[in-house]
Formats: C-alpha cells, sequence, structure tokens
C-alpha cells in the first residue's frame, strides 16, 4: 500500500538469541540494506534486540513489504543455522506488522523502538546501542543502517 507507514517486527522461536555477536547484527543489516531500495521504503526507526527486531518503514511502493524482509531474514536464518550448527526454524511466526494510521502514534512507536534497549537492561545510554538508528537521530552517525 503506497504511503503506507508500518511497524514490522518478529521475534525469535522459542525466545532464543538471533544475535549473539556484533558480526550477527551486521550481518542481519547488510543483508537487509542489500534487499531494499529507497524508492520502495523510507525508514523512519529500526532497532535489533537480542531476540527480535524492529523496523518502522514507510512504503513509497506497492510492493509488497514482507517481500524485502522476507528475503532478508531467510538469508539470515540460513547463515545463523549454518555458523551455530543448528536445523529449524529461527523466528517464532511470520512477519508481524501493524499500520501507523496517526502521526502522534508514529511519534510514540519510533520512541518505544529506540527505547528498547535501555528498557531491556542492555545499555543505560541509547547512544551505546549500535543496532538501532537512534545515532542517526541524534547526529552522532552519519549513514543508512549501520556504516
Amino acid at each position: 500500500m503506497e504511503g503506507a507507514i508500518f511497524h514490522i517486527y518478529n521475534h525469535s522461536v522459542d525466545e532464543i538469541d538471533l544475535f549473539f555477536e556484533d558480526e550477527d547484527y551486521t550481518y542481519f543489516l547488510n543483508k537487509f540494506k542489500k534487499n531494499f531500495n529507497h524508492k520502495e521504503i523510507e525508514i523512519y526507526a529500526y532497532c535489533l534486540m537480542p531476540n527480535h527486531f524492529h523496523f518502522c518503514i514507510k512504503q513509497n511502493l506497492n510492493k509488497p513489504i514482507y517481500e524485502i524482509f522476507n528475503r532478508t531474514c531467510i538469508s539470515y536464518a540460513h547463515h545463523f543455522n549454518s555458523k551455530y550448527k543448528r536445523k529449524g526454524k529461527l523466528f517464532a511466526s511470520k512477519l508481524q506488522h501493524k499500520k501507523v494510521k496517526q502521526d502522534d502514534y508514529l511519534i510514540q512507536l519510533c520512541k518505544y523502538i529506540h527505547y528498547n534497549p535501555a528498557k531491556a537492561g542492555l545499555v543505560e545510554k541509547l547512544k551505546n546501542w549500535e543496532y538501532s538508528n537512534h545515532l542517526e537521530y541524534i547526529n552522532q552517525r552519519n549513514g543508512v543502517l549501520l556504516q
């Protein structure tokens, strides 16, 4: 749906960690970056957490959003299972999404996504969590996704 804004998220199966080390986070983000096109979507907020992820994105074309994420998630699951010598599903369910219909909810959603690492006790200061675009919001990193 062109022009629509979505909260996209998913959790790992059985709440296992999706990311054990820095290379895991960067692999996921690099795969995502390779699969998306600025003409297709705009990223408002994102955060990768140890056992789940959140993205707030605007869909610029009618191409289904799940196609971009499915390619990324399938590729990451193959990489993860190979690297950690495991088999089976990595994600608990199909990609979850909610349509954002109000501007005030959009603002709250972006805050919620960025505050996830602090709320989970992973960092005291949000600027210390590299796997979100909070650093771009506060002008301490210049990039589209992780650079």
